[in-house]
């Protein structure tokens, strides 16, 4: 598969009492349009096995974002802001299944949406020059409804960041996120051209929800006015679960009523990521990295996906 990604957009900012000299004074209203296109290529599915034969390309991705926002600086030191985002994607990317089906429609689906509301409340304050705290919360709703899938999901995404740097040497940031959804999905399970020892084919609405939670740290040593020695550590803390499971007649009448789908498809991992590494100036125009990270993949529902892994890299960057 190959693509092109063409984005045009434009934003505006306006402070209406810019003249005044009150807390007016610092607040701004903004807003902006952007439009990109996804041209693919080498999307062409041939569905051989379909009665008769099928065959889907994906169209072209074309979305429309619009977004209007306050915001409002408090003091030389603190800013907050609202926003609200709408965001419209014509034909997002799909998904194929390829095995015995009766129709197109039922060998695709997409957990992208068509239209997404999203409203961003957060600020900043920085109460000395060495100290910044950063908060966001999102409200999202996104859903499909077109011919290849239908989904409604929910999420409240919280972010929180810092960053402190005691002296001229030494930098220190942190995080905390926790991200939670909740989705309502049509999903089409069974076989669906019947027959035999096969289970029919059923379309129901299943839910699912999911959490995780994100800590991170790092900081960085300038040793040198060229040399900085550099670490770093994040702990995610993920949960995905299906919650209901729906029934069909035709499926329990075939002895399947897919009760044992949620053990199947549950997410349970714990993973732990270290960093550590080097960054040198080599020149006023050239710089390089070296890098080791260690990355421990805790798999609680499917312990023989567990593992570890060991990485080292390095690149040498330049500006002529």
């Amino acid at each position: 598969m190959d693509r092109e990604w063409l984005t045009l957009g434009a934003k505006a900012r306006w402070r209406p009492f810019y003249d005044a000299c009150d807390l007016r004074r610092g607040m701004s209203v903004t807003g902006g349009y952007e439009w990109s296109e996804i041209n693919r290529s080498n999307v062409t599915y041939h569905l051989e096995e379909l009665t008769p034969a099928g065959e889907f390309t994906q169209p072209t991705t074309v979305t429309n974002t619009w977004f209007v926002g306050l915001s409002q600086e408090w003091n030389a030191r603190l800013d907050t802001y609202v926003r609200y985002r709408m965001i419209a994607n014509s034909w997002p990317i799909v998904g194929i299944t390829q095995r015995s089906q009766v129709s197109v429609d039922a060998a695709a689906n997409s957990n992208q949406p068509e239209h997404e509301d999203r409203i961003e409340i957060g600020g900043n304050w920085h109460p000395t020059n060495n100290l910044l705290l950063s908060a966001s919360f999102w409200i999202q709703n996104a859903y499909n409804r077109s011919e290849v899938a239908n989904f409604d999901e929910d999420s409240y995404p919280i972010i929180l960041s810092g960053w402190y740097a005691p002296n001229e040497r030494w930098s220190f940031t942190g995080g905390y996120a926790t991200f939670s959804n909740w989705i309502v999905q049509d999903i089409t399970l069974g076989r669906e051209n019947g027959g035999g020892n096969e289970f029919p084919a059923f379309t129901a609405p299943w839910r699912y929800a999911g959490r995780a939670d994100v800590l991170n740290g790092g900081v960085n040593f300038a040793w040198t006015c060229r040399t900085t020695l550099v670490g770093g550590v994040e702990y995610v803390r993920s949960r995905n679960v299906i919650t209901d499971v729906p029934s069909s007649p035709e499926a329990l009448a075939a002895g399947n009523p897919y009760t044992d789908m949620p053990s199947y498809s549950q997410v349970r991992v714990n993973t732990w990521r270290l960093t550590a590494g080097v960054d040198y100036e080599l020149s006023q125009y050239m710089n390089t990295f070296v890098r080791y990270n260690f990355l421990d993949y805790d798999d609680r529902a499917m312990p023989y996906n567990a593992g570890q892994a060991h990485m080292v890299m390095g690149g040498l960057s330049g500006v002529f």
